[in-house]
């Protein structure tokens, strides 16, 4: 495994680009507190905004390294860990034992 790091955006317009693809239709992203938002929100955001390349492992999880090594050329890749609420919703719940009958992700 490499130690490279990795800068996925040539400037900011590809990185609201992907932002919108990505976070702004996932569940997860949260627009008031991005130290709520996901990890790779948080990576995405720093390598744009603060100069910091991604690591391999978040260039991975992100997407935009691929297993077999070579990097994303399309700037709005799809996150492979994007999910939408409608997705989020289809996930199967279980009853949890409660008086108020709490529903809970599985």
């Amino acid at each position: 495994m490499s130690d490279e790091k990795h800068i996925p955006f040539h400037h900011g317009s590809q990185y609201a680009d992907w932002v919108e693809r990505n976070c702004w239709r996932c569940w997860k992203y949260n627009e008031e507190d991005a130290s709520k938002s996901c990890l790779i929100d948080q990576a995405i955001g720093a390598c744009a905004l603060l100069d910091k390349p991604l690591s391999d492992e978040m260039a991975r999880r992100c997407g935009y390294l691929r297993e077999n090594g070579t990097t994303n050329d399309n700037y709005t890749w799809k996150c492979p860990e994007r999910e939408s609420q409608e997705e989020r919703d289809r996930k199967p719940r279980e009853i949890i034992d409660h008086p108020n009958q709490i529903f809970m992700e599985i």
